[in-house]
């Protein structure tokens, strides 16, 4: 059975560093299996040496599951069936039962005997077992390593498990790794085969990184002690809980734990680790529960709260007995409904103008952001990566940091309020009468405009913003009695769109209001005199009333214009003989010899003309 190509890091690295940061960003995505892929491929060697001192490997293992745990290194060699390749650079198995092994081939392409380091890229799995063959199969060695392991048994005391691989000049050899978990959660690896120096130089750039992070966590820890004993305050101090926690927690779950402080008690390493993510949970949440007074601010949310604090205390226990999966699973559910009713609570106060409650959101959003990265990555939903591997440890530091911004906030919102209140009082006798003079006159112009805004909604059709009935029955009349006293000349006009049913029909009644909308419009772009008005009187119905500045023959001009206007603007109608949308016009053209008509009469007679029109072929005006 052959094995994969390790492909160098340059170009796929950074493909796949944007591929993840996107993931991250959208942080819900299609769901990832745990790297099972298609049969294995032919193999080729990637050579390590002077011109290529760093490979990732994750891109070009291969795996294979063995669900009982009874493969041997020779059987697993042997298996010419159940072998796959994996593509991604991290092997996240998450929780799955058995054992799981990955194999890798190496070479030295340089003249001389060559030291080369793996390094499995995380401080968490529980057992990892390597075996190292040349190309006959025979073992040339054999190391293990893993949290579950007392440090001493390692092949190289460093944070995460690290083996040796001596090659002679120009030798090739197999790398078999079995990963081994504890009660079935299988932690994420991501093995970087590197020269001796390269593993070194990367070793002390970590720790001068991790020691400029530990002494930020430490400072903030010393200050916000400090601060604690000043104010004398239980919400301050549940944060000094929570940092120390979060400190605790973090030093474990990146190795150093056992590293430096329990290298032969890793048991109790898995055990501080599952139970300081619990602690660190309970106390930011009873911070929370004092820090933005939700007892008296909100008292249902406080009940539903504390079931929450008590939940992640309880997640404490599973631990001391041993049980990490089972732990790690009911921290899960615990953590995600802390942020839930956590976030609600958070929220609803923010809503109500509570300034503790900005920073509580914005540090609520950081540390769900890590906290879905992270589990997500070790349930398969997302790719694991440096961004999902981090993600929890950024989200809680940004977390502890934000809250650190908000509990100096609340210092000074104190202090200030003090002064404010003292401020105010002496200026409010005077600013009470001038503030309720404003009020007043601006409370008086409100109602003006409102009434306004009444009025004009109550003779405007809601559709097209043409007047309506009501107004037309009240200015119709007007009109009509002063044509009869003065004689000054009328023209009214009824219109309707042809055919308006068969369009609504076709085209659907959407279409048919946008119809009418689209005419009025039309229409009121050309009524240009103050006494010029559209009305819409019903259904496709319409009626224009224009100025007595207008002469009957301008009158009936204007009016054939609409007509011609409306069928240019070109709607189709298909069920129309004009193939487009047209009106059909009934038009009264009233001098100072017809003022004895009464207003129903010469409603009714355009009427009659509007359907004169109809009956003549549409598309026109009859007078």
């Amino acid at each position: 059975m052959s094995l994969p190509c390790i492909q160098p890091w340059r170009g796929r690295a950074e493909r796949a560093a944007i591929w993840r940061f996107g993931l991250a960003c959208l942080l819900f995505m299609a769901l990832a299996f745990s790297g099972l892929r298609a049969q294995a491929s032919t193999p080729s060697s990637q050579p390590i040496g002077d011109q290529i001192q760093s490979v990732a490997l994750g891109t070009e293992l291969q795996v294979l599951h063995d669900p009982d745990g009874t493969l041997d290194v020779a059987h697993a060699r042997a298996d010419a069936t159940r072998w796959r390749d994996h593509d991604r650079s991290t092997f996240s198995p998450g929780f799955s039962p058995g054992r799981w092994w990955v194999r890798v081939r190496v070479s030295n392409d340089q003249g001389q005997r060559l030291q080369a380091v793996l390094d499995i890229g995380s401080s968490l799995p529980d057992r990892i077992e390597v075996w190292q063959l040349d190309m006959a199969g025979n073992v040339l060695r054999q190391d293990v390593a893993g949290d579950r392991v007392p440090l001493d048994e390692w092949p190289l005391r460093q944070r995460t498990p690290a083996f040796p691989v001596w090659l002679d000049a120009g030798e090739q050899r197999d790398l078999y790794l079995r990963l081994s978990s504890h009660d079935g959660l299988q932690e994420a690896i991501t093995p970087v085969l590197r020269t001796a120096e390269a593993q070194a130089s990367h070793a002390g750039n970590e720790s001068l990184a991790f020691g400029l992070y530990f002494g930020l966590l430490m400072g903030m820890l010393a200050y916000n002690t400090f601060l604690c004993v000043s104010a004398r305050s239980r919400a301050f101090g549940f944060y000094v809980l929570h940092l120390a926690s979060f400190l605790v927690w973090s030093f474990t779950f990146r190795g150093f734990g056992l590293r430096y402080l329990w290298p032969e008690h890793p048991d109790l390493n898995n055990q501080i680790l599952a139970a300081s993510v619990g602690a660190a949970m309970a106390t930011v949440g009873l911070f929370q529960i004092y820090y933005l007074d939700v007892r008296r601010q909100a008292p249902r949310l406080f009940k539903l709260l504390v079931a929450v604090v008590v939940l992640n205390l309880l997640c404490m226990l599973p631990p001391l007995f041993g049980v990490y999966a089972l732990s790690f699973g009911l921290i899960m559910l615990a953590g995600f409904a802390f942020v839930v009713v956590g976030g609600v609570c958070t929220l609803y106060l923010l809503s109500k103008g509570s300034r503790p409650a900005f920073y509580m959101t914005l540090s609520f959003a950081a540390l769900s952001t890590g906290m879905l990265l992270y589990y997500f990555s070790v349930l398969g939903v997302l790719p694991a990566g440096w961004v999902t591997e981090y993600g929890l440890e950024v989200g809680a530091s940004l977390q502890a940091l934000l809250l650190a911004f908000g509990v100096a906030d609340r210092l000074n919102t104190l202090k200030s309020q003090k002064l404010r209140a003292e401020h105010e009082a002496l200026m409010a006798q005077k600013a009470l009468a001038t503030r309720l003079d404003a009020l007043v006159r601006q409370r008086t112009e409100d109602l003006e405009q409102a009434n306004q805004r009444l009025a004009a909604l109550s003779i405007t059709d809601e559709l097209t913003g043409a007047f309506n009935r009501r107004h037309f029955n009240q200015v119709f009349a007007d009109e009509v009695a002063r044509h009869q006293r003065h004689g000054t000349p009328l023209v009214f006009s009824l219109f309707d769109v042809d055919h308006f049913k068969a369009y609504n029909d076709r085209y659907g009644h959407q279409a048919g209001d946008e119809v009418l909308r689209s005419i009025a419009q039309a229409v009121r772009q050309r009524l240009r005199r103050s006494g010029d008005l559209l009305f819409r009187l019903g259904g496709e119905e319409f009626g224009v009333l224009l100025s007595v500045e207008h002469t009957l023959e301008g009158g009936r001009t204007f009016v054939e214009e609409l007509c011609e206007a409306i069928e240019a603007m070109a709607i189709t109608h298909e069920d129309s003989a004009h193939g487009v949308v047209t009106a059909s016009f009934g038009l009264m053209l009233l001098g100072p010899q017809d003022t004895g008509l009464a207003p129903d009469a010469i409603y009714a007679r355009a009427d009659e003309l509007l359907y004169q029109a109809k009956m003549d072929g549409r598309n026109r005006v009859a007078s």
